[in-house]
């Protein structure tokens, strides 16, 4: 029943009657309830009723560091688990790595999410032995699906090389792996770099924020071009060292053969002039439809900001977003990005201007920008 609708005749504690020939929940076999089961991804089902028992541990969420009887019961319990996710704040260093490393022994495991933070440096870290450790994880032969969130441990460009081995993996096509805040340098970032030798792997995130990367280590991540079934890359570089040639680099993305969606952050670095007009040219990638660059606290000026109007040329693009804040953009700058407008599929755009230099005159064309009729456009300065 809708709510504002409802007679107050209707008792809103009775469920409306079961149509006539459709089985309630309970009824349907258990060859149906498995497929239900797999889309959730959830342990709901195997709570509801003790007749499904036999649900219970295929989908696993832990929010404190489990024993090491439970480790071995996911690893050992007739493979049913199927999903796992644990997160934890306090800190497992680098015995915990090695413990999580038994999931590799999992069998039916296709789905695995580690949330290992340590915001605090009193709490033990993971470091390059741990990350060694965790590489292991490539022997899960099920494991399709692999997301590890190790922000704030002290992972540096050893530990960066051991968990580039996960390209391993013989089923794996999600992979996330958040090294945001550590020590990750070039000689790490080359190596991850070799994520592109994955067979299956369609999607990657790939977080190296407040790291030392510098253009050499952009270079190398920008072989992840020949990734050949990559199709979504996310790429967050905030608050290395990177520069014009790192940029230049990375617009070779425009290369990968099947990409069509990608986030790139290069906020906090130093990127002039010369990186934004090399990455204008992302607009050659052939199935690139959704992109989003963020530039935030670089050093893009009018020039950099008319280069990147060109990519109206970009012949598949429908939803972009370009943050342009605290650079030194001005009218002229502000005045060639409105003929973002002239690209052929934009249907959603996104601008963020503030902390710049623009003035009447180039506020008066992002005006006319936002005016219209076919692109949703949001612009802030």
């Amino acid at each position: 029943y809708v709510m504002d609708e409802c007679p107050e005749s209707v008792d809103l504690l009775t469920p409306p009657p079961q149509p006539e020939g459709v089985p309630t929940l309970l009824e349907l076999p258990d060859d149906v309830l498995t497929v239900v089961d797999v889309f959730l991804e959830q342990h709901v089902l195997g709570r509801i009723c003790t007749h499904w028992g036999w649900l219970r541990l295929r989908h696993v969420s832990m929010t404190a560091w489990p024993t090491r009887q439970q480790l071995h019961q996911l690893c050992a319990d007739q493979g049913r688990v199927h999903t796992l996710k644990i997160e934890t704040n306090s800190g497992i260093g680098e015995d915990g790595a090695h413990a999580l490393s038994q999931l590799k022994a999992a069998p039916s495991l296709h789905s695995l999410t580690l949330r290992l933070l340590s915001h605090w440096p009193q709490l033990k870290l993971v470091g390059d032995d741990g990350a060694r450790a965790l590489s292991k994880l490539k022997q899960a032969l099920s494991l399709h699906t692999l997301t590890l969130y190790l922000s704030g441990n002290q992972v540096g460009d050893d530990g960066a090389c051991a968990l580039s081995q996960l390209k391993e993996a013989p089923s794996l096509h999600t992979f996330t792996l958040d090294l945001s805040r550590n020590q990750v340098g070039d000689d790490g970032a080359c190596a991850l770099s070799r994520l592109k030798e994955a067979p299956a792997l369609h999607t990657l995130t790939l977080d190296l924020s407040r790291n030392q990367v510098g253009d050499d280590g952009a270079c190398a991540l920008s072989q992840l071009k020949e990734a050949p079934a990559l199709h979504t890359l996310t790429l967050d570089l905030m608050d290395n060292e990177v520069g014009d040639d790192g940029a230049c680099a990375l617009s070779q993305l425009k290369e990968a053969p099947a990409l069509h969606t990608l986030t790139l952050d290069l906020s906090g670095n130093q990127v002039g002039d010369a990186g934004a007009r090399a990455l204008s040219q992302l607009k050659q990638a052939p199935s690139l439809h959704t992109l989003t660059l963020y530039l935030f606290r670089n050093q893009v000026g009018d020039d950099g900001a008319c280069a990147l109007s060109q990519l109206k040329e970009a012949p598949a693009l429908h939803t972009l977003t370009l943050a342009l804040s605290i650079n030194q953009v001005g009218d002229d700058g502000a005045c060639a990005l409105s003929q973002l407008k002239e690209a052929p599929a934009l249907h959603t755009l996104t601008l963020y201007l503030s902390g710049n230099q623009v003035g009447v005159d180039g506020a008066r064309a992002l005006c006319q920008l936002e005016s219209h009729p076919s692109i949703i456009c949001h612009v802030l300065y």
